[in-house]
């Protein structure tokens, strides 16, 4: 049976409560913050970044190599509702769960959008699940719907199995553009698992650190052959998330699910998001901003890419389709 309506959303204002009740967390990176054009594995850009940041970067590897002597340890964390998660202690995701129960300031306006919007009976794809802190929000919420949740690591994946449930449905695979192998650069071992990306052009350009090793892709097309299709999805996947839209065509088009995806920004970074928003675009889905309340303010693509081409920091949207003129 579902949850009686006031019952569900005396759970929504308790939620939200506790949330709000949470002093104002702040984006908390584990030594230096580095500019884009500093990122790359290469030999050359390691120098570069030894050249620019000198002191401070040594500094920085310290602190990675001394986590590195704590990789086996695990801890406890709880989030902002109460949950407990078994999670290990060298993560940057990890300590934003343990220090605010939250995944940062940046975050917790889809927090809040996701407790506002979701109802009892969805359907809620959770991509690029890391530790599953959205699956777990969503198992408050969502009693006779059904999760499905999408990591590809394995190493992170062995902890997000903690959050099996009879109506999650837990995949170590990644969500692309086809079926299949495919190569998955995996920052864990750099303690940020939440910057993993099948996209080997972000991988390359853009990461600190990453191992790359081969894991299995699904199509979001071939998925929902065999499950149920989205009502709302959330995609996080580190610059790949026009592979993961373009893989759903199909489902997209006749489902019409709200889709919650971050937008990269800044000179570097934004022709991510422009394959991202061209293929959103074509599918007839409206951008939405996500205010600080968790409610949204309807924008038009036009002045969303000239935003998001300035430097500003990563941001959740929201889009949504209409059919015939009306809001799905």
């Amino acid at each position: 049976m579902s949850l009686p309506h006031d019952h569900l959303t005396k759970k929504k204002e308790s939620l939200l409560e506790e949330l709000n009740r949470l002093p104002q967390p702040t984006a908390i990176e584990n030594g230096l913050t580095f500019r884009p054009e500093d990122l790359g594995n290469s030999t050359s850009m390691r120098l570069r970044r030894l050249f620019r940041y000198r002191g401070a970067y040594i500094a920085h590897i310290g602190k990675r190599m001394s986590k590195r002597l704590l990789s086996k340890k695990e801890i406890r964390a709880k989030t902002f509702w109460g949950r407990e998660l078994v999670l290990p202690n060298r993560d940057a995701n990890v300590h934003l769960i343990r220090t605010s129960g939250t995944l940062g300031a940046n975050e917790n306006g889809l927090t809040r959008f996701l407790i506002r919007t979701l109802r009892t009976d969805d359907i809620f794809y959770d991509v690029g699940a890391n530790y599953g802190f959205y699956t777990a929000l969503a198992q408050e919420l969502i009693l006779t719907g059904e999760i499905h949740s999408f990591e590809p690591s394995s190493l992170v994946f062995a902890y997000l199995e903690k959050l099996a449930s009879d109506r999650t449905v837990l995949n170590n695979v990644a969500l692309s553009s086809k079926s299949g192998d495919m190569r998955f650069f995996d920052s864990y071992a750099s303690h940020s698992s939440g910057k993993s990306t099948t996209s080997a052009e972000a991988a390359h350009n853009h990461l600190w650190d990453y191992t790359a090793t081969t894991i299995q892709a699904v199509s979001l097309d071939d998925y929902c052959r065999t499950h149920p299709a989205p009502t709302l999805m959330k995609i996080d996947v580190e610059g790949a998330e026009a592979d993961v839209l373009t893989g759903g065509r199909s489902t997209l088009e006749k489902a019409a699910p709200i889709v919650a995806v971050e937008l990269w920004s800044g000179k570097n970074l934004y022709p991510f998001s422009q394959r991202t928003l061209d293929v959103f675009k074509e599918l007839g889905y409206t951008p939405f901003f996500i205010e600080h309340s968790g409610g949204l303010r309807e924008t038009t693509y036009a002045y969303l890419e000239n935003w998001l081409k300035k430097e500003r920091s990563d941001t959740n949207m929201i889009f949504k389709r209409r059919k015939t003129g009306k809001e799905v």
